[in-house]
């Protein structure tokens, strides 16, 4: 049989993909994709693939499979589905359309809290002080603002599915509350071999610093990996450290954008 590294007619190819155990090999319009369905978490395989479109040789060039699937939490696998209550609360406090999501999250306190300098109570003190609300007027504050928001139950399916073959971790910009966030009021926790959040590492997406400490405890290559998120400033952070990443939105359909970077997802039986 031909091993990887020889020379072979793409007649042979064929031959040597149907007897590799490992991996499937789809041939078309003179394009190969391999398609890595074993591979052990503890071993990436790095395979070497070159077509010769005049000769119709084939070698093996190096190229690294995706092994691990990396997500962003906020907008991605919790969105805000419905901004009634939110955008209720902003006119009852005279807020401008997206002001108390400023306030939350992108103000001097929510970026605070986000690096792991200020704890998830100060944050939340400093709110209630800031707008001038009581103890009932800032639980009003805090179940309007987050009432529109809901777990995508179908993307965490697919998720625990996808564990199934490969490596799944969050990467988020979030305060010191994400665990309890994760077990408790959007149970999702078990379908992630790695959680990262900001304020436990005192840095934010897309500091490159977070992103290779991901890899590092992961034990993976960025080429290795996949990240999806909801903010550009993020995917490119990503990227710059060799990432192959996804730009989420509501419409994207995932299961085809990680199809066509060789990821493969097993059925439910």
């Amino acid at each position: 049989m031909a091993t990887a590294g020889r020379f072979m007619p793409k007649s042979r190819w064929k031959s040597w993909a149907r007897v590799s155990s490992k991996n499937r090999i789809e041939i078309g319009d003179w394009r190969l994709r391999l398609v890595n369905l074993y591979s052990p978490i503890s071993n990436p395989k790095l395979y070497k693939l070159l077509l010769d479109d005049d000769s119709g040789l084939f070698a093996l060039k190096e190229s690294c499979l995706i092994n691990a699937l990396i997500f962003d939490v906020g907008g991605v696998l919790v969105r805000t589905m419905d901004r009634t209550h939110r955008n209720g609360l902003e006119q009852r406090l005279g807020l401008q359309p997206g002001e108390s999501e400023f306030i939350v999250f992108n103000s001097e306190m929510g970026t605070l809290a986000q690096q792991g300098a200020i704890t998830t109570p100060a944050l939340w003190a400093w709110v209630q002080q800031h707008l001038r609300l009581d103890d009932a007027a800032l639980l009003s504050f805090q179940q309007d603002f987050w009432g529109g928001d809901r777990l995508d139950t179908a993307l965490i399916d697919l998720i625990r599915r996808l564990k199934r073959r490969y490596q799944t971790a969050i990467i988020s910009n979030a305060n010191d509350s994400l665990h309890d966030t994760l077990t408790t009021l959007y149970p999702m926790a078990d379908a992630f071999d790695l959680i990262v959040g900001s304020a436990y590492e005192k840095v934010m997406k897309p500091d490159p610093i977070i992103f290779e400490r991901t890899l590092a405890r992961l034990g993976r290559k960025a080429a290795e990996t996949v990240f999806i998120d909801d903010f550009a400033h993020n995917i490119a952070g990503a990227q710059a450290v060799g990432m192959q990443t996804i730009h989420f939105t509501p419409q994207t359909d995932l299961v085809a954008k990680l199809a066509k970077l060789g990821v493969t997802i097993k059925s439910n039986t």
